[in-house]
Order: C-alpha cells, then structure tokens, then sequence
C-alpha cells in the first residue's frame, strides 16, 4: 500500500534524478497552476472586487492564509490525477 511517506520518499527519489532544469520547469508549471486556481476561487468569492482591489485580496491570501495555499495545492493535486486516471 503508498502510504504517504512511501510517496513522498518516492517523489523525493524522482526529484533527485531529475535534471535542475526540469525541476524549475516543474516549479514553475505548479506555481502558474496554483495562481490560476486562486485567481479563480477569489473572483468567485468577491465577483464584483476591481482589479487593484482584487489584486490585493490575491496577495494577501497567497502571502498571509496558510491554509487557503493548502486548499489550492490541493485542488491542484486532485486536477493532475484526474489527468492519470483518465
């Protein structure tokens, strides 16, 4: 069974043998996607917010909530595995 310490040696196994440029390829990619899903569950949350404003509602959530991050990393997570199952 993976548990998610085998995973995560797993991964870190993976991350090792990848090359430098691959992994901020990946960093990249994973932080674009993250802000995407933000952007998108903050307009949801205040539809009516103008752009500086929203602007600053995003910072502030991406830089002070902790667990706003975590919701959207996770999100992020579900999203890739739907592509490997699909």
């Amino acid at each position: 069974m993976l548990t998610p310490k085998k995973a995560e040696k797993i991964q870190n196994e993976i991350f090792k043998r990848m090359p430098a440029e691959k992994r901020i390829k990946l960093a990249f990619k994973v932080n674009d996607k993250i802000f995407k899903i933000a952007k998108k569950k903050l307009k949801s949350r205040y539809p009516d917010l103008d752009p500086i404003s929203f602007s600053k509602k995003l910072y502030k959530h991406l830089s002070l909530k902790r667990k706003f991050y975590e919701d959207l990393f996770n999100q992020f997570l579900k999203e890739e595995l739907k592509k490997f199952q699909s």
